[in-house]
């Protein structure tokens, strides 16, 4: 079956063309405008970034992205509420694409309350009329996808926002790679016979198990088994490198697919 067909039958609503296209949400996040002045010239002990789904996997790939460049502690909040440590000398990013995050909207406001310095990412919803009535900084981003498939917007408005700050240098060298890249993949991943939809076959009736590794690709190898969880519904599983050598590995020696029971 041509890809065409199987988009058609499988992605009525066509997000295969939305993730070809994450290109076009790069460069929009890449070119916005926005303001966050009043965050700069400070010196920060930690930062928070809120979020939930795919605004929290942001976070986590931000934190593999830049692992051997922040020299501040970056902590990711999928929750309620801020660690403790969190004060007046802590950068805050909430992140929630509709806005209307409770969990997100939750943090936005005890961040307030602790006098953390906040910049707000969202397309709206509550959470961007509480910042407006607040007067904290908003990057407003461009609506009209699904969460879970605005990881361009999401992604590289946080690292603009952590670049414009003043904590990490210019990133326009590599933002300018990945475009190029992301382009040319989604010519190869439109042809048939490509690598991925090998790949996709070859999964049919598994259970998939990805390994990544700690600082480096973990956010990749979870954002994967979350994309297979969501998108083909089938259940995935990940383990990171290298905590897994000193646990999970162990139940590979009496491993027996034969035994394996499920109720």
């Amino acid at each position: 079956m041509i890809i065409k067909d199987l988009v058609k039958l499988h992605d009525p609503q066509n997000q295969f063309d939305v993730l070809v296209k994450t290109y076009e949400q790069i460069e929009f996040a890449w070119n916005n405008k926005f303001d966050v002045s009043s965050a700069g010239n400070k010196k920060y002990n930690n930062m928070v970034i809120a979020g939930l789904g795919g605004s929290a996997i942001s976070a986590d790939l931000i934190a593999n992205f830049l692992h051997d460049e922040l020299t501040i502690p970056l902590t990711v909040v999928r929750g309620y509420h801020l660690p403790s440590f969190a004060d007046e000398n802590t950068l805050l990013i909430c992140s929630t694409y509709s806005g209307n995050t409770e969990e997100t909207n939750s943090v936005l406001e005890e961040g307030y309350k602790k006098a953390c310095t906040i910049i707000c990412i969202t397309t709206g919803g509550k959470a961007g009329k509480y910042a407006a009535e607040k007067q904290i900084p908003v990057v407003a981003v461009k609506a009209g996808y699904q969460p879970r498939y605005a990881l361009g917007v999401s992604f590289f408005s946080v690292l603009k926002v952590i670049q414009q700050i003043g904590l990490i240098k210019d990133q326009f060298s590599y933002v300018d790679k990945i475009l190029k890249l992301w382009k040319e993949n989604g010519v190869h991943y439109s042809a048939e016979n490509n690598a991925a939809y090998k790949y996709a076959e070859q999964l049919v009736g598994f259970v998939p198990l990805i390994y990544s590794a700690a600082d480096l690709t973990s956010a990749v190898g979870y954002r994967f088994k979350c994309q297979l969880n969501e998108n083909s519904k089938v259940h995935a599983f990940s383990g990171v490198l290298p905590e897994l050598n000193h646990n999970e590995i162990i139940g590979w020696e009496t491993f027996n697919p034969s035994q394996l029971n499920i109720k």
